[in-house]
This record gives C-alpha cells, structure tokens and sequence, in this order.
C-alpha cells in the first residue's frame, strides 16, 4: 500500500471521527438546551399561578404544581 493511500485513509477515518463528534456535541447541546426551555416553562406557570392568585397558588405542596405540566414531563 502507497503512502498516498494510507495517508488518505488516516484523513478519511479522521474526517469521519470529526464530524461524527461535531454531530454528537449538537444532539447533546440540543437536548439541554431543551430541558432549559422546559424548566423556564414551568418557572413562568408557576409564576402565573401565583401572581394571579389561583387556587393552586395557596397550596404548598410543589408537586401539585407540576402535576399536569407538560413541560415536566418533557424534562
């Protein structure tokens, strides 16, 4: 085997393990910044709650919050 091809096939496999992690690193960033958008969901709900004085919002049990969020449930 040349020099030419093995060189070849080392930048190749290279290029592949490269943009392999590149593509990686996106799903990853993508799915924390989803669990972020989720909890700042359920951060402003609860605010809402309280600021409009529902019956949820003199209950002290913070389950009873998130009980039916769809944003939880994501997260």
């Amino acid at each position: 085997m040349s020099l030419i091809k093995k060189a070849f096939i080392v930048f190749a496999l290279a290029g592949v393990l490269i943009v392999g992690g590149v593509a990686m690193n996106k799903k990853e960033a993508s799915a924390a910044e989803q669990v972020q958008i989720n909890m700042e969901k359920i951060d402003k709900s609860i605010q809402r709650e309280t600021r409009e004085h529902t019956d949820l919002s003199f209950i002290s049990n913070p389950y009873d919050y998130i009980r039916d969020s769809e944003y939880y449930d994501n997260t």
